[in-house]
C-alpha cells in the first residue's frame, strides 16, 4: 500500500495543476450582496463585477450613493498573482483568492466561487475601525 500512495499522491497533485486555472475567467456578473458589521447592523447592495484580462472593475449601488474601484493584477505562474503593490492572491480549479493591505492596521480579503454563470463572492474587512464581512451572489450577463 506504501508504494501505491508513493505514487498516486503526486499524481493527484499534478493533475490538479493540469485542471487549475491560472487567472479569473473573463465576464460581466450582476447581482445582489450582504454586509455584516461586527455590531450586527447590516446592509443591502446590487453590484456589478467585471473581469477583463488583467484588470478587475467593481460597480456598487449602495444605500449612500454608488462607489466603484479597480484593480490591476499582475498575474504570475501556477495560478499566483500580484494585487497592484497591495496584495497577492491565486486561483484554483474554480475559485480565486486575494488578501490586500489597505494601510497598515487594515486588511481586506476576497474569495471568488465561480460555477458555471454563477459566481460567489465572499470577504472580510479587519482593522481598527472596522470589522465586517459580506456575501454576494452574482449572474453572468
Amino acid at each position: 500500500m506504501h508504494k501505491l500512495l508513493r505514487w498516486v499522491l503526486p499524481s493527484l497533485l499534478i493533475a490538479s495543476f493540469a485542471v487549475s486555472q491560472d487567472r479569473f475567467p473573463e465576464g460581466v456578473f450582476a447581482g445582489k450582496g450582504l454586509k455584516t458589521y461586527a455590531d450586527g447592523t447590516t446592509k443591502t447592495y446590487t453590484l456589478e463585477f467585471t473581469i477583463k484580462g488583467n484588470q478587475l472593475n467593481f460597480s456598487y449601488q449602495l444605500p449612500s450613493g454608488p462607489v466603484g474601484y479597480a484593480l490591476e493584477l499582475t498575474y504570475e505562474k501556477f495560478g499566483f498573482f500580484k494585487v497592484g503593490t497591495i496584495g497577492e492572491g491565486y486561483c484554483g480549479a474554480s475559485f480565486c483568492h486575494y488578501s490586500v493591505q489597505l494601510d497598515p492596521e487594515t486588511v481586506e480579503e476576497w474569495t471568488f466561487l465561480f460555477d458555471g454563470s454563477h459566481l460567489k463572492k465572499v470577504g472580510s474587512l479587519t482593522g481598527p475601525k472596522v470589522h465586517a464581512y459580506w456575501d454576494e451572489d452574482l449572474k453572468q450577463k
